[in-house]
């Protein structure tokens, strides 16, 4: 049976460590240009990789563009579930889905990580006219598709026991 007393919590930020790296690379015509980059971001328990396809072309002596862009985000989580208010926290949900990793570490001490995976690709369509020197028209669309954990892993709120 959980324990549903109220629990008091002092914390503070943890250090931030993230470790990341990015490309870009382009080439542009007379008339058109691509852009393709990509990168990697690492942190302890948050793991990323990205990447993006971007080209434009130009019409009417370049006072029109069309733009289209693709990217794709692959991102991994592997948060600590912190063993102070573990125990006032339902995981049922989590766990059901196989997002709970117990480990033992050399001292016989339980951890517990709440782990899932997310990709986003967004795609975007966009045509800009320049009409005089002092004004330019951009119309533009963009989709974004989410899929996978989206929700904040540190909100223990999203995980709290509710009778």
């Amino acid at each position: 049976m959980p324990d549903n007393r109220l629990v008091q919590t002092v914390a503070s930020a943890s250090v931030e460590v993230r470790n990341q790296g990015d490309f870009r690379l382009g080439y542009e015509w007379d008339e058109a240009a691509v852009n393709v980059g990509g990168g990697v971001s690492q942190e302890p328990d948050y793991n990323s990789a990205f990447g993006s396809l971007n080209g434009r072309m130009d019409f009417n002596q370049k006072l029109t563009s069309a733009n289209l862009g693709l990217s794709y985000t692959n991102s991994d989580i592997y948060a600590l579930i912190n063993p102070l208010y573990a125990p006032y926290v339902n995981k049922s949900y989590y766990a059901s889905r196989g997002q709970i990793q117990t480990e033992t570490d050399a001292n016989g001490g339980v951890t517990q990580h709440l782990t899932g995976n997310r990709q986003d690709w967004a795609t975007h369509l966009s045509v800009a006219q320049v009409m005089n020197k002092d004004l330019l028209l951009e119309s533009g669309i963009g989709f974004t598709r989410s899929t996978g954990f989206l929700a904040n892993p540190y909100k223990a709120v999203d995980m709290l026991y509710v009778d």
